[in-house]
């Protein structure tokens, strides 16, 4: 069995036109020595080490390339505090409130991020389509049988406060990328290459947040007992987005890898709001949407160490290795919802708050 991957390997550089004798065009320089190491860092793709194909024993065509990545990323989203933990100060007033907010304890979750590329024959244009999911699910709990909770996602059915025992909230989010662009990588130096890239970003965000609140603290002629919120916010948009990808050669395969991007999406959100309560006078139910598009920004950026080999019998195949911290920031994601100010009217506001996803990435690529 040891021997299958050394057979598998003879049988595809035995197909290959370059490990032939005489499969050189006559009168090339360096024919039987020359590999991809001779050429690292002149032409086509930046990472990993891409100029295999300028060999004067590889074909003029195009060169492929594919990456895998694998992520571990959390998601971190403001406005989602769900609850007021009471601790009143010792003295007497028409307000009194001194509290700390409860909110979603962010989870880390795998993620995973494909891509292709095509070299094209000139060798500093490349095209490639990326596409990336995540999904993550969190959670928190709050409880204060003394006090009480002061809900902040409740529907107002009064003008006066309920408060509760327990609160749970939970978040939801499955998010998905496409990337499609083209990248120009010039020879600057054997030591620094940069790769600039244009094209089309589509991202399709979906999250659930549900509230729940119980045990309701009797403190106003109506008792809400249970009261119950659940809120979608759907965006998918698409938009021009550029940046460019740096690589500083450091020796013996390694380089220092950065990226920055940026992009302006146009968005359609869809936000659907439901509430039913429960009081010792029946239950109540509510339901609100809304639909509406804007522009939102998104910030990519990555630092990170890579490693670059090649092998086959000229050494035409490249392979790498490369560990990065992602962040991404999307402007104003959160535009769930909320009632506020139920003693004059029940007013509804929507939260605005950022999503930041941030992580280490784990990427393999190969080119052939």
């Amino acid at each position: 069995m040891k021997w299958i991957p050394v057979f598998l390997a003879a049988a595809v550089f035995a197909n290959d036109p370059c490990c032939k004798p005489n499969c050189c065009p006559e009168g090339a320089l360096n024919a039987p020595s020359c590999s991809c190491k001779q050429y690292e860092g002149q032409y086509g793709t930046l990472f990993p080490a891409a100029p295999c194909i300028d060999s004067p024993c590889a074909p003029c065509g195009m060169f492929w390339t594919a990456d895998v990545s694998l992520l571990a990323w959390q998601a971190i989203e403001e406005g989602l505090n769900f609850a007021l933990q009471n601790e009143p100060l010792p003295i007497v007033a028409d307000v009194n409130v001194n509290g700390h907010l409860v909110g979603i304890d962010f989870n880390w979750e795998p993620a995973a991020r494909i891509s292709f590329a095509a070299v094209f024959p000139s060798r500093a244009w490349d095209s490639q389509f990326r596409w990336t999911y995540f999904h993550t699910d969190s959670s928190g709990n709050a409880k204060d049988a003394s006090t009480g909770l002061i809900p902040l996602w409740a529907f107002p059915n009064s003008a006066e406060q309920t408060l509760f025992s327990k609160a749970h909230g939970s978040l939801e989010i499955n998010l998905n990328e496409f990337d499609i662009e083209m990248g120009y990588n010039p020879f600057l130096s054997p030591a620094l290459s940069l790769r600039f890239t244009a094209g089309l970003k589509v991202a399709e965000i979906d999250q659930t947040f549900s509230m729940k609140y119980s045990e309701g603290i009797q403190n106003q002629t109506t008792l809400i007992e249970t009261a119950h919120a659940k809120i979608t916010n759907n965006a998918i948009g698409a938009g021009p987005r550029i940046g460019f990808e740096s690589k500083w050669r450091v020796g013996s395969g390694f380089s220092l890898l950065g990226t920055i991007a940026g992009s302006l999406p146009l968005w359609h959100f869809r936000v659907n709001r439901t509430d039913a309560d429960l009081a010792a006078s029946g239950s109540t139910e509510s339901f609100m949407k809304g639909r509406f598009w804007i522009f939102r920004a998104i910030l990519e950026t990555s630092l990170g160490l890579g490693w670059d080999t090649c092998f086959g019998c000229r050494c035409q195949y490249p392979f790498g290795v490369a560990a990065n911290y992602e962040f991404q920031y999307l402007a104003e994601q959160n535009m769930m919802y909320r009632l506020v100010n139920p003693g004059l009217m029940s007013q509804v506001f929507q939260t605005r708050g950022d999503l930041h996803l941030h992580g280490a990435t784990l990427n393999f690529h190969f080119g052939f």
